[in-house]
């Protein structure tokens, strides 16, 4: 019986361990990412201007309890927005991967790993279609 419960102080030790460490990368933001979901948007993007709350309360929303999707956003109004919200593209190595896509409303999902573009969409897409898109064609993603 006293192996017994070596073994179970022992198991309940490393659990332990593991939920703490587990806790400690989510905190300290040390999630891997899966996805980088980027919006292009301008001052003068009537789409993206008509679409803004639906795309904060029923995407970026949907997405809350989830850290391996990073939304960035880059500005495309003019030289000061475009470097401001580069910046963010910098940090995170994939610029270069969404140079040659200009154009306001557009949704850019990137790979984390590779910086390749893995697919495309527009902020006035139905909300469904968009999260199909982020989820990597699954109609119904999970959280």
């Amino acid at each position: 019986m006293k192996k017994k419960q070596i073994l179970s102080l022992f198991l309940s030790l490393i659990a332990l361990i593991v939920f703490n460490v587990n806790a400690k990368a989510q905190t300290d933001g040390n999630i891997s990412p899966r996805l980088y979901v980027i919006t292009q948007s301008s001052a003068n993007c009537l789409i993206c201007t008509d679409n803004q709350t639906r795309w904060n309360t029923e995407v970026r929303n949907y997405y809350s309890n989830d850290p391996s999707v990073i939304f960035l956003n880059y500005d495309l109004t003019d030289d000061k927005t475009m470097a401001t919200t580069r910046a963010d593209l910098d940090k995170y190595g994939i610029y270069n991967s969404i140079s040659s896509y200009n154009t306001p409303g557009s949704v850019i999902l990137v790979d984390p790993v590779t910086k390749q573009v893995v697919g495309t969409t527009t902020i006035s897409s139905s909300t469904q279609d968009i999260l199909k898109s982020i989820n990597g064609g699954n109609p119904s993603p999970s959280k």
